[in-house]
């Protein structure tokens, strides 16, 4: 078991398993934004922004994306935990988590043009964005 202290001053343990869960990139951020986590460089993002984005850009960003929404969702779970309520959010985020692995899982497994890694991430971002996440 782990404990996590939250800033609502409760301490919470959680199981490795409920970790996997959530965290598949073994990367845990207190604040997972990329001005705060170093993931993404204001330059990459800016490129990404205006469509000028390398493939190496653009799998960077899908990665950024995946571990921004897995570290959200995890400190969603977190929080929800330490009220009792463990399995609260997951009912909201875990369809929106498959899915962001799953085109990241397809971006890395297949041979990808810059367009179709570019609506990949795309499609990414608009996952975020319709659960009121926004990565960038």
């Amino acid at each position: 078991m782990v404990q996590f202290a939250l800033m609502n001053g409760a301490r919470v343990e959680v199981s490795a398993e409920e970790i996997k869960e959530f965290i598949t990139q073994q990367v845990i951020i207190a604040n997972p934004d990329w001005r705060h986590s170093g993931l993404l460089t204001e330059e990459e993002v800016t490129r990404y922004l205006k469509n000028l984005a390398s493939p190496e850009d653009l799998k960077k960003v899908a990665r950024y994306i995946l571990i921004y929404q897995e570290n959200l969702a995890f400190t969603g779970f977190l929080f929800d935990k330490s009220e009792g309520r463990p399995d609260q959010g997951k009912e909201f985020n875990m369809p929106a988590l498959k899915k962001l692995r799953d085109i990241y899982q397809k971006m890395s497994d297949m041979p990808r043009s810059p367009g179709e890694l570019a609506g990949d991430v795309h499609e990414m971002e608009s996952t975020c964005l319709e659960i009121g996440a926004d990565p960038l």
